[in-house]
């Protein structure tokens, strides 16, 4: 998974509030360098220092992690899609005809 857009998120919010990666780190008790890797998408942050850092800069994970969900939501159905290209013709048919059902919609749909 890509984190370089939600790093890119975090320095723009960061400057936002005239906060340097030293602050910022500091005050989330990470290094300079750590930020630094975050926001360049070379590391993913935990949970417990990804909280620290939005309460820091005062955004809501959302703000922050604006595509990530989507990108992850893509790859899960693409999975699906592979498994259910493997199945038996009846047992794909039953599979749409729940989902159909699930979402609403007419076979004829």
């Amino acid at each position: 998974m890509d984190f370089s857009e939600m790093g890119g998120r975090i320095r723009k919010h960061r400057q936002l509030k005239s906060m340097t990666q030293d602050v910022l780190a500091e005050k989330v008790g990470v290094s300079p360098a750590y930020i630094g890797m975050i926001e360049r998408g070379e590391r993913a942050p935990s949970l417990d220092v990804f909280i620290l850092i939005a309460n820091e800069l005062s955004v809501t994970a959302d703000e922050l992690l604006n595509g990530l969900v989507v990108e992850c939501h893509n790859a899960r159905l693409a999975k699906y899609g592979e498994r259910i290209a493997k199945l038996k013709h009846a047992d794909a048919e039953r599979l749409f005809g729940m989902i159909d059902l699930m979402l609403g919609m007419g076979s004829d749909e």
